[in-house]
């Protein structure tokens, strides 16, 4: 450093020494962050087909709520996955919007994580099937489902995926979601309610189901929604079935 006189250090000179260290930090990063990349386990064509495979039972998985209702043709796991995936990347952009006082802050989630998580959280399904989370109809207790869920998604990481980065993405996504402690964990339960009470509302609405109630699905989610977003699309939804209910009623 240059220095004038016995105590006085030239500012500039210190600002260059610090960008300099700077640059070298963020080069390090960088650098270890492509050998993280390079080091990634590759995996066989083998077993991407076999994940391909397991991925495409949740097309034919229908989901237990419907089938025990008889609604006519009962979307499968991967329908519901699929549009909450889409509207989880409409809600990550319109966030901002709609955080109100009383629900869940969102500003600072990632979208790109928000629709990650929406296609793991029943990923699991592929193996342990949809498995209704009340005992007494399915038989099963809620520590026996997270245990049969969490025994399911372990296998996704450790035998299909084989320890891979994603493989533990996945993992860590499904445990946080379990979780329910993150801003991402309590939107994506919301539209995983959301989408049920909207599909609901669709199977009502549908002539091929001859005027069949489904009032259940929306009294189970009363009160359960913890985001702004979450309540606000909850009260418009409820708005419009109240009116379509009302218009049946006087014809």
């Amino acid at each position: 450093l240059v220095t004038y006189g016995p105590s006085f250090v030239c500012p500039v000179c210190v600002a260059i020494v610090a960008l300099l260290v700077g640059i070298y930090f963020w080069h390090s990063r960088a650098v270890q962050a492509r050998q993280s990349d390079s080091d990634s386990v590759k995996l066989p064509p083998s077993s991407l087909l076999e994940f391909a495979y397991l991925m495409g039972d949740l097309k034919r998985t229908k989901r237990t709520g419907w089938v025990r209702k008889k609604v006519h043709e009962p979307e499968s796991v991967a329908d519901h996955m699929y549009r909450m995936a889409v509207m989880s990347w409409v809600f990550g952009d319109q966030l901002p919007h709609y955080n109100t006082d009383g629900a869940t802050n969102t500003t600072s989630t990632s979208t790109a994580k928000l629709m990650k998580m929406a296609l793991v959280h029943d990923m699991i399904e592929a193996i342990c099937g949809d498995i209704v989370p009340i005992e007494r109809i399915s038989g099963v207790s809620k520590q026996q489902k997270y245990d049969l869920e969490h025994a399911a998604i372990i296998k996704i990481r450790d035998e299909y995926l084989k320890n891979t980065d994603v493989g533990q993405e996945m993992y860590d996504l499904w445990m946080e979601y379990e979780g329910q402690q993150t801003s991402e964990a309590k939107l994506i339960k919301d539209l995983d309610k959301l989408d049920m009470i909207i599909q609901a509302e669709e199977y009502e609405k549908l002539p091929q189901n001859d005027g069949i109630k489904l009032a259940e699905f929306f009294k189970g989610t009363r009160g359960v929604f913890q985001t702004g977003i979450g309540q606000n699309v909850d009260s418009e939804l409820m708005r419009q079935r109240e009116q379509r209910l009302q218009s049946q009623q006087q014809t």
